[in-house]
């Protein structure tokens, strides 16, 4: 659920700077910077219980794809492929 609240998030921001949506507080410039933020410090808390899940569960697939997206999302690349790399092993 955090991970797809980081996305509308991003979505809502990136309709904004756009100008297809208005903002509902704020100008148009302070709300996308604020969605921005609050997309990722979502994706940072869906990083944390992805990495709690993993630590409880050892291989969960799910627990590995998530990290995959949401680092993905974060645009830290390596630790994306990293887990994308896990996902494919234990699929294996």
């Amino acid at each position: 659920a955090l991970e797809r609240l980081g996305v509308v998030s991003e979505q809502s921001a990136d309709g904004i700077e756009r100008g297809d949506r208005l903002p509902t507080r704020g100008t148009p410039g302070q709300r996308v910077l604020e969605l921005r933020a609050d997309a990722r410090r979502y994706w940072s808390d869906a990083i944390e219980q992805y990495e709690r899940a993993l630590s409880e569960r050892g291989g969960s697939l799910k627990a590995l794809n998530g990290l995959q997206r949401t680092y993905s999302l974060l645009g830290k690349w390596e630790e994306s492929l990293e887990y994308a790399a896990r996902v494919i092993e234990l699929t294996r």
